[in-house]
């Protein structure tokens, strides 16, 4: 049935260690789980997240699960993702069907939705939560001067408690959970507590992925009530945080498994720099924590078959291939026609975070450098400015775009040389893999998953041909600097520069990797809560 604009639905109905890692996985051993191999022992997995592609997206975690459920699915599991229905989701769906409608607690009082089914999919089943009162609004989680909306809390404690109970009205088989960062943090403690008598929910695994653990999901103590959670889980053995209440806490504590997005954030976390006050608890939980580097839609970013390029190419035809994409993005953004200029591209949320004021503070560095830039995406206000001005005043060196464009971002990748990523912190990352992908080399703080995926051009890893990128130390003018002058000189030695560009785009990204790393954390997670006692989290 199509879905009818304005909110209106059809009436119709459808009937191990301290810190675990798998290095295995990461590093590529195929004899293990080899590319594109089928789990020999399909589960019933039901992913619950605040925004997944292609419905979707304020940044990396709609990718990884609008990639990874895909996936899971293809390699024989049976996969539902639950979602809200934004407005910003309404308008793309179309052929949809109302499959059941419900009413949940939320502060003492029923709140009614209706569940729309998305055919379209498939092999993934994807269920989306309709309540407007909620959901349909300008942006997802703030709005349109950036400010969070004032009832986020019951938001999400909705949105955790309707996720159930789609599941229970739905009989839907579940093995194992998979919930993503602090809007699904409260279904392990739900499972635990609520639902621990239901004889599915109250048996399958629970797995709790951290995307970016600065977002926790806190809330003052007077908002308590929309979890419907008994009072003695507001202390500081439960969800209290500082006199607040934090739904990733729950997340942290209940789940038996805990994931993130790359081996090295995962040790971060466990330290006061990278913790954001509860590297206590995740210490606590460490024995069930593990960290998978993120994978990427490899047939979405192919520069092989990537319909956005002016040339296609591959790791055997780069250099003609990367050069007609270079030259016919200098020509379309004003730039100066020059092949040996080097080109570095930034694609990514202008914020702190990512240290898009470290580019502001090197501008008139690499200005004086043969350099030319091609910068996109869309942040704070004032570094959005200051991009915009730098775009102005340099019309013929630099690029900058405000906003986002899909097909601008493949073309920046094709085009780079260097692909810049200064970010203070980060999980894992996804820019710096595209880049790899198309032959963009990256420049990057050595922090998080840009550790894990990008390897230093050492005099050892140059020598051994393992090096793929670049990094610094400190994010400040010198070390990046100096990183970026260790860029030129290699780009200067042609023999040197396409060994680095070629070992980067022989890397396999793939989701596969990965995936096959969650299974072992799905199947580790639905034997552990077999073990699980009657009361309490338990460890």
């Amino acid at each position: 049935m199509e879905f009818i604009p304005g909110g209106k639905w059809p009436v119709k109905r459808s009937d191990t260690s301290d810190l675990a890692v798998f290095p295995n996985r990461l590093m590529g051993d195929e004899s293990i789980n080899p590319e594109g191999a089928i789990h020999s022992h399909p589960m019933n997995i039901v992913m619950v997240a605040s925004e997944a592609v292609p419905y979707a997206k304020t940044g990396g975690l709609a990718d990884v699960v609008g990639s990874l459920a895909p996936i899971l699915a293809k390699r024989g599991h049976a996969v539902t993702l639950i979602l809200p229905l934004y407005r910003s989701v309404r308008t793309k769906l179309r052929n949809v069907r109302v499959v059941d409608s419900l009413r949940v607690p939320v502060n003492n009082e029923p709140v009614s939705c209706t569940v729309i089914e998305d055919p379209a999919a498939a092999p993934v089943r994807v269920l989306l939560l309709d309540q407007p009162n909620l959901f349909d609004r300008e942006g997802m989680y703030v709005d349109r001067f950036g400010k969070d909306y004032s009832d986020n809390s019951k938001r999400f404690s909705f949105f955790c408690r309707a996720a159930l109970e789609i599941v229970q009205r739905q009989n839907i088989p579940v093995d194992a959970f998979h919930l993503h960062d602090w809007q699904a943090g409260l279904i392990p403690v739900y499972v635990r507590t609520l639902y621990r008598q239901h004889p599915i929910i109250g048996q399958a695994g629970t797995i709790f992925t951290i995307h970016n653990l600065a977002f926790q999901g806190r809330f003052a103590a007077d908002e308590w009530n929309v979890t419907g959670l008994d009072t003695s889980l507001f202390s500081m053995e439960g969800l209290e945080f500082w006199g607040d209440w934090s739904m990733i806490k729950g997340g942290l504590l209940w789940a038996d498994q805990i994931t993130t997005v790359s081996p090295t954030y995962a040790k971060e976390i466990l330290e006061p720099e990278d913790g954001y006050g509860l590297e206590g608890v995740i210490k606590q939980r460490a024995h069930r924590l593990v960290g998978i580097t993120n994978g990427i839609d490899v047939d979405t970013w192919n520069p092989a078959t990537d319909a956005h390029l002016a040339r296609n190419y591959d790791v055997n035809s780069w250099r003609d291939g990367k050069s007609a994409c270079k030259s016919a993005f200098q020509s379309s953004h004003g730039l100066s026609p020059n092949r040996d200029v080097p080109l570095m591209g930034m694609v990514g949320r202008m914020t702190y975070q990512k240290g898009t004021d470290l580019l502001v503070q090197i501008a008139k560095n690499l200005l004086n450098m043969p350099i030319q830039l091609a910068i996109l995406g869309a942040g704070d206000g004032p570094l959005e400015n200051v991009a915009r001005q730098f775009g102005k005043l340099y019309p013929d060196r630099i690029a900058a775009h405000v906003g986002f464009d899909e097909s601008l971002a493949h073309q920046i990748y094709a085009a780079s040389d260097w692909f810049f990523m200064p970010s203070r912190f980060e999980p894992c990352g996804l820019s710096q893999l595209y880049a790899l992908r198309y032959g963009a080399v990256p420049i990057v703080h050595a922090v998080g998953g840009l550790i894990d995926t990008v390897q230093d051009a050492t005099p050892t890893n140059l020598e051994n041909g393992t090096a793929t990128g670049f990094h610094f130390s400190d994010v400040d003018a010198q070390s990046s600097l100096a990183a970026i002058a260790r860029g030129r000189d290699a780009f200067q030695n042609p023999g040197v520069w396409s060994r680095i560009v070629g070992a980067g785009m022989k890397k396999d990204w793939s989701w596969s990797r990965s995936a096959a790393s969650y299974e072992e954390v799905f199947q580790r997670a639905k034997e552990l809560a077999r073990e699980r006692p009657t009361h309490g989290r338990g460890d």
